[in-house]
């Protein structure tokens, strides 16, 4: 594995909680969480995990600090990724995981 941290308690419920209502057949899930609570933490253990399933995975955000605070996260743990924005010079297209 490559997770250099260890998740909080809520943010692992928070997770479990989304595989299973993926499990469940519900295939847009949304997991809303407080300021402060972890959330680009939280995608980043999602990311990573669907990179050890070989998986591709996107992660979205409206504002520039948002993308750069995203990938700055999968630096941190070692997840090779694009970053899709205008005027960036870390586009890498052909990466399976993308900050966009």
């Amino acid at each position: 594995a490559l997770m250099r941290y260890t998740l909080r308690p809520y943010q692992q419920q928070a997770i479990d909680n989304v595989r299973e209502s993926m499990r469940q057949g519900h295939a847009r899930v949304v997991l809303v969480a407080p300021t402060g609570a972890g959330k680009t933490r939280i995608a980043a253990s999602i990311i990573e995990a669907a990179a050890q399933r070989g998986s591709r995975a996107l992660f979205l955000a409206h504002r520039t600090e948002l993308i750069e605070q995203a990938s700055a996260r999968l630096d941190s743990i070692g997840l090779a990724h694009g970053i899709i924005k205008a005027g960036t010079d870390r586009a890498q297209p052909w990466q399976p995981r993308q900050v966009a």
